[in-house]
């Protein structure tokens, strides 16, 4: 697995705007007008910032398909044999066996994927300082918070942020850990 902050650095090289990997596979399957001289600058056009941390977010989820691979390769065959037997379609099954098996591993995907995007706080902090470039739109919470209490000193203040948003996590969890007795299947319990 690549460190974090690595991941992050090499993708700051696929998105760079002369040499990067990303402008030079859309240069040659589209004319240079369209992208520009320059190429694109995902991480300095405001329109294409976002789209460029979706890409790093991306590339990140790879330890969650593993999770979801594994827990797919644990649903029992004979319950898709017997499903067969019945006249069951690919969506019955799928509805009625494959989500309802997986459910877990979803729900613990779930939880970990809400709780990492409030912390959101390494890619921006690491491609542009945490400056909020360009024009604000990369000041995201956590960087705030982290400008607030140990740039400007303020603990009193990113104190409170930190608190809030411990709170906002703590009611999130609580409203999927509420809901997952409706939707999230366990094998041992009854129905």
């Amino acid at each position: 697995m690549v460190p974090a902050i690595a991941a992050t650095l090499i993708w700051a090289q696929v998105l760079n705007p002369q040499t990067g990997w990303l402008n030079r596979m859309i240069a040659a399957v589209s004319p240079i007008e369209a992208v520009g001289i320059n190429g694109l600058r995902w991480l300095d056009n405001p329109s294409l910032v976002y789209i460029a941390y979706t890409f790093i977010g991306i590339w990140g989820i790879g330890n969650m398909i593993l999770i979801n691979l594994a827990s797919l390769q644990g649903v029992p065959t004979a319950l898709y044999e017997a499903a067969e037997l019945d006249g069951a379609g690919w969506w019955n099954k799928l509805w009625n066996i494959t989500l309802p098996m997986v459910s877990p591993v979803i729900f613990y995907n779930l939880v970990l994927s809400v709780v990492g995007l409030l912390q959101y706080f390494l890619v921006p902090f690491v491609l542009n300082g945490g400056s909020g470039y360009p024009e604000g739109t990369t000041r995201f919470y956590m960087i705030y918070f982290y400008k607030q209490a140990f740039t400007f000193a303020n603990m009193g203040y990113g104190s409170t942020l930190a608190w809030f948003m411990f709170i906002i996590a703590l009611i999130i969890t609580a409203l999927l850990f509420g809901t997952a007795r409706h939707w999230v299947y366990y094998a041992a319990e009854a129905r």
